[in-house]
């Protein structure tokens, strides 16, 4: 009978967080109120803004002529500046640093920046070119000071998680100012937001690698299997060449003009070169010689052993000859193959197709020469390893290789 029926059950009411971060709240789901960047918005690696008063926003040591420098101090994180917002305004607050700050600005200068690339040269570039540019440009400012912080997380394992998250504060801070930037390119700017994007790539490699394995940020083994892989940082690496495209010019004809020069990179020919363990590379064609995507591996094999033919070339040089080149080197290797491979291929590495984590485990191998760099640490190792293991007993006879160059057998 209706009457007998039992009553419906109330839904239990959900609490909703007033003190969560904007991004949450705009989403509708629960915030961690991790500070100084919740769960949520680091795992998408955007900022995470709570409304509160204290909020740091850090501006640059002295005021600035740079359209963009003021739009970064002055606007709204939630409002693209447009070109009538650009002037500086009298009422504009005096920019100041903290003392903390400067720390992390003289760790920059006299470490962080010369763990970077391999020769004075180009170091000078790091040391002295981007806190230049920063002292203009707030945002590059910000990416300076979440990498100098890393840099101490990784040196410091006692303080490792503490400095992680001041890292993250400043970079969603630079990632503020950077899409403002995007939002109003132009000549003044241009400089700018090739530094930010540069110094992103790098605590890109220093955060999700064996930094976020210490401080233990992968909520199940399966993300962190997903992280390795690429599933965010790799459409981050990849996304820097669409948005600079525009001021490529710009920027060649500018102080980083030597940063984007690749050497021989247009002439170098893995086919004819033959470098030490790129047989090993070649035979890998021949395990999706029947296979509808062969194509696309072919091309994306061919990209990784020319960025190997690139780098090894190096290990060989003069010194003489090395020291005149005033570029990133080997360092340019790896992160090239990343920009040029097709997106299709990259495309069924996401969908873990077999011959697609294979050939990503070889590329581990050569991303494993650069161990020595220690935002590159244990890259290589990781790759392979989490290849090895979502591939199985099936491809251990391609896979032996790669984990003995690893150090995994």
């Amino acid at each position: 009978m209706a009457g007998s029926s039992p009553p419906a059950s109330k839904r239990r009411a959900h609490t909703k967080s007033r003190t969560g971060c904007a991004e949450c709240r705009r989403r509708r789901v629960k915030c961690g109120e991790e500070k100084p960047s919740c769960r949520h918005c680091f795992r998408r690696s955007i900022p995470c803004l709570y409304p509160s008063k204290d909020a740091l926003l850090i501006p640059p040591a002295k005021a600035s002529s740079s359209p963009v420098s003021v739009a970064t101090a002055a606007a709204s994180p939630t409002v693209a500046p447009s070109a009538t917002q650009l002037p500086q305004s009298r009422n504009d607050p005096i920019p100041t640093y903290t003392t903390k700050d400067m720390a992390l600005l003289h760790h920059w200068t006299w470490s962080t920046s010369q763990s970077v690339a391999d020769f004075p040269d180009v170091s000078r570039y790091w040391q002295t070119v981007f806190p230049q540019i920063a002292f203009e440009h707030v945002f590059v400012m910000h990416a300076i000071l979440s990498l100098a912080a890393l840099h101490q997380a990784y040196l410091d394992p006692k303080r490792r998680r503490q400095l992680t998250m001041e890292a993250i504060r400043y970079h969603n801070q630079a990632l503020q100012g950077f899409q403002r930037g995007i939002a109003s390119m132009n000549d003044g700017n241009s400089d700018a937001l090739f530094a930010c994007s540069s110094l992103n790539i790098i605590y890109v490699f220093a955060m999700y690698g064996q930094l976020y394995d210490d401080v233990e940020l992968d909520m199940t083994p399966a993300a962190r299997q997903s992280r390795i892989l690429g599933a965010e940082w790799l459409p981050m690496v990849r996304g820097v060449e669409a948005i600079l495209r525009p001021v490529y010019q710009r920027v060649r004809l500018g102080p980083f003009g030597s940063l984007l020069s690749l050497g021989n990179w247009d002439h170098l020919d893995p086919d004819s070169e033959r470098v030490a363990d790129d047989e090993r590379f070649r035979r890998l064609g021949s395990i999706w010689a029947d296979c509808g995507d062969r194509e696309i591996y072919d091309k994306a094999l061919f990209c990784v052993r020319k960025s190997l033919a690139y780098m090894k070339q190096f290990e060989t040089m003069n010194p003489e000859t090395a020291g005149t080149l005033a570029y990133n080197r080997r360092l340019s290797g790896p992160l090239v193959w990343i920009y040029i491979t097709p997106e299709e291929y990259f495309l069924r590495l996401h969908q873990r197709q077999p011959h697609a984590m294979l050939l990503f485990a070889y590329f581990g191998v050569v991303l494993h020469s650069l161990n020595g760099y220690w935002f590159f640490e244990r890259w290589g190792r990781n790759i392979v390893q989490v290849v090895d293991d979502l591939l199985g007993e099936y491809w251990k006879p391609w896979t032996e290789w790669p984990r003995q160059v690893v150090g995994l057998s």
